[in-house]
């Protein structure tokens, strides 16, 4: 440790090296000084001047390294801040509706769009409208495109391929075919739309029955083998459509070719399969179509096409008298699907008001829990329990996902709530500069610079102690004492700051470790959770595959216990959730690592000051000094010390000033920010009330649709069975009287050559 002002007193020491070290440092000081204020200073000013222009151009970098979240919160900034006449007014709002998007937050990304839409043509205006376009496909609420539409048909001659393709595709979705088709021909211009458009204008056709115009469209999209593989998709679909468009037109056999040039790894070849089985059908060459349906059964389709190849099979055992054949694929039939039938007519039965019954199901997340007495449907390769099937339609699985992009967003919220707890806990703690990296960044050297000053300052007093202290008296050895004491007392308390920047990261990892522990035994406690949640799912799991023989008062038990696990995980989540953001924010205020807090300043400039009091001081007694010539070195140095130590107060002060406007900024974003956030919580609010009530209805649409099905499929196995029964006997009673009737034949025949003998 360095010996303090009153031991270096009477320490002998080599004045000129050690002066001469300490005017190379002042020179160092000096030239790094004058690179910081250009380096930091001077451009943090100009930002602070158009701090606009920097926040979206902040946004924008934000954007284009996908940080959504993050861009969404800037870009919200620079609109709340700015008015119509702002350059970048349009781009905000089309990027932050786009950013909004991609956090699948459609309702927030709708409101920026209509907004920007409602500007008129400009920047960003076709964006805008492919953009809404793509939205109201995704989420199936067309609210608000026909508007699009008229203002599109203003001025439709530089309208972009990728908004004709939309707007082909919600016109499809709307029913309207033939409008639907003239954007996606428009579009098939573009090479990026040649093939998607085309083939979905054919699709357009067929809707309309217009199947020879189709079949011509279809055509030209397999003339070659693409290479692209979204185009490869589209060339594979044509042979699909070609074949049933051929079908349709009872073309049976050209439809087997071109069903058999769907390759086996398609998506597309179960389906293949299944209508060239029906081919074979129409042109009575059942043997061939059966063997198809043996192929379609092992090649692991879903349960809904398993189940019709199977009753396809037992029909065409039918067809050729194949009773045993028919009669076994109907049992399997009845076998698989009759309990699921009565299960889910019990499980109808038990519930009178079934609406009300899976609305209560919806939990506040907007998840559904499933409940118990529902089938789990099984094939020779698939078993789905009812926490698949319940949601497994193309539409309701859309339905699905549009709740959970709803819940996302509300996830996302909160989080951002936490993030300007986080942020507001830094900005009123001592360490409100660590919340502008780069200010920070400056602050830290120009404080190196400072304890690097101040050293060469305390070197100088320690000289021009040793050499004039020894010779006071009276009066002016109580003052230096007193001095001396004060100096002593304020250099304990400077050494234990950090004076530089490996001072100030060693500091904070400390205090990162200490919060660090306390973020593990977090983590220990999601570990438990996580567990307890695999158990609970084990649980549920084996219920719904076991059929588990349990007492009504023992499955009221269960439920009891399951409802309670998941009460209390819920429960943990919620106050690991609470307790993470807690400390996230508590970190923030303790403002470790930020080596320009107040009170550490003032340290500095209190010590500085202290030593320039007594290197004062003593030079009043310069007469009582050694070595005159040291004391020259000493004058000379110290001259240079006050311009530098001016410069760095006003480094200080002019980087506290812009610390404080950025921090106002920031407060005032805050604040806007959360304006805008609690409006978003307010309709998601709304949103999720309609959407629970909605979730309720979807699960009981899918319950019904289910029932419906399984009660048409029993049906058709039952009468069918009963078909095989009834034509099975009525062959046994034609063969038995066209025996009785040649028999009868035969005796008759018998007795007429007796009559001839007689």
């Amino acid at each position: 440790m360095a010996p303090t002002i009153g031991q270096a007193a009477h320490a002998q020491t080599s004045a000129a090296g050690n002066l001469s070290e300490a005017k190379g440092t002042v020179d160092f000081v000096d030239r790094q000084l004058a690179s910081l204020e250009e380096r930091y200073l001077k451009p943090e000013l100009l930002r602070t001047e158009f701090s606009l222009e920097s926040r979206f151009n902040d946004a924008r970098v934000a954007y284009e390294l996908k940080q959504f979240d993050r861009a969404s919160y800037l870009f919200l900034d620079v609109i709340s801040r700015s008015e119509s006449d702002f350059g970048g007014w349009r781009a905000s709002h089309y990027f932050l509706a786009d950013s909004l998007a991609k956090q699948r937050n459609f309702i927030g990304a709708r409101t920026y769009l209509k907004e920007l839409i409602a500007m008129g043509k400009g920047e960003y205006f076709q964006d805008a409208l492919v953009k809404y376009l793509e939205i109201a496909y995704a989420t199936d609420n067309y609210e608000g495109v026909q508007d699009i539409y008229k203002m599109l048909d203003t001025n439709s001659a530089d309208e972009a391929p990728a908004l004709s393709y939309l707007r082909g595709k919600t016109l499809y979705e709307q029913d309207d075919f033939a409008e639907a088709r003239t954007y996606f021909l428009k579009a098939s211009n573009a090479r990026e739309f040649s093939s998607k458009g085309r083939y979905f204008a054919a699709v357009t056709l067929v809707n309309e029955g217009k199947l020879e115009e189709a079949n011509k469209l279809f055509l030209e999209l397999t003339k070659g083998i693409p290479e692209e593989p979204s185009d490869l998709r589209i060339y594979y679909l044509s042979f699909l459509s070609l074949g049933r468009v051929a079908y349709e037109q009872e073309r049976y056999q050209e439809s087997l070719l071109l069903y058999n040039r769907i390759e086996r790894d398609d998506p597309n070849f179960i389906d293949a399969t299944y209508e060239a089985a029906w081919a074979n059908i129409q042109l009575q060459r059942f043997e061939q179509a059966g063997r198809l349906l043996d192929t379609l059964l092992m090649a692991e389709p879903d349960p809904e096409t398993y189940t019709r190849a199977l009753l396809l099979k037992a029909d065409l055992a039918m067809r050729v008298n194949d009773y045993d054949t028919a009669l076994e694929s109907y049992e399997t039939v009845l076998e698989r699907f009759e309990p699921v039938r009565q299960q889910l007519d019990d499980f109808a039965k038990e519930h009178e008001d079934l609406r009300g019954f899976f609305r209560s199901l919806v939990r506040d997340d907007l998840t559904l829990d499933v409940p118990e007495g529902l089938p789990t449907i099984r094939t020779d390769f698939k078993a789905l329990p009812p926490e698949q099937w319940l949601t497994q339609d193309e539409k309701l699985q859309q339905a699905r996902q549009l709740i959970d992009d709803v819940g996302l967003a509300r996830v996302n919220l909160l989080s951002a709530f936490d993030d300007l707890e986080q942020i507001e806990a830094r900005l009123n703690s001592g360490a409100a500069v660590k919340s502008f990296p780069k200010l920070a960044e400056g602050m830290a050297l120009v404080t190196e610079l400072e304890s690097q000053l101040i050293s060469v300052q305390r070197l100088l007093v320690s000289k021009l102690s040793a050499s004039i202290s020894p010779s006071l008296t009276g009066a002016d050895k109580t003052r230096w004492d007193a001095l001396r004491e004060d100096l002593d007392m304020l250099e304990g308390r400077y050494k234990s700051i950090p004076a530089n920047a490996n001072a100030l990261k060693e500091r904070e990892k400390q205090v990162s470790k200490d919060f660090q522990r306390l973020r593990e035994m977090l983590n220990e406690v999601g570990y438990s959770i996580d567990q307890v949640r695999a158990e609970l799912t084990a649980i549920e799991t084996y219920m719904q595959l076991q059929d588990v023989p349990l007492s009504e008062e023992e499955r009221a038990e269960v439920d009891a216990l399951r409802d309670e696990l998941r009460q209390t995980i819920k429960a943990l989540e919620d106050e690991q959730v609470r307790l993470r953001a807690e400390i996230a924010r508590a970190r923030e205020s303790v403002g470790a690592g930020d080596v320009v807090s107040i009170p550490e300043r003032s340290l500095r400039q209190l010590y500085m000051s202290k030593l320039a009091e007594a290197s004062d001081f003593l030079l009043t007694k310069r007469g009582l000094a050694k070595n005159p010539s040291e004391l020259a070195q000493v004058e000379k140095l110290r001259g240079r010390i006050p311009p530098l130590y001016g410069r760095i107060t006003s480094y200080y002060a002019q980087m506290d000033k812009i610390v404080d406007t950025k921090a106002d900024e920031v407060r005032k974003t805050l604040a806007n920010l959360r304006k805008v956030l609690q409006t978003q919580s307010g309709e998601l609010d709304v949103v999720t009330q309609d959407s629970k009530g909605f979730a309720g209805d979807v699960a009981l649409r899918t319950f019904v649709n289910r029932r419906e099905q399984f009660q048409g499929i029993v049906l058709r196995a039952d009468v069918g069975k009963i078909d095989v029964l009834f034509q099975s006997k009525e062959d046994s009673t034609n063969k038995i009287n066209d025996l009785f009737q040649k028999r009868t034949n035969e005796l008759r025949a018998l007795q007429e050559a007796f009559e001839e003998v007689r």
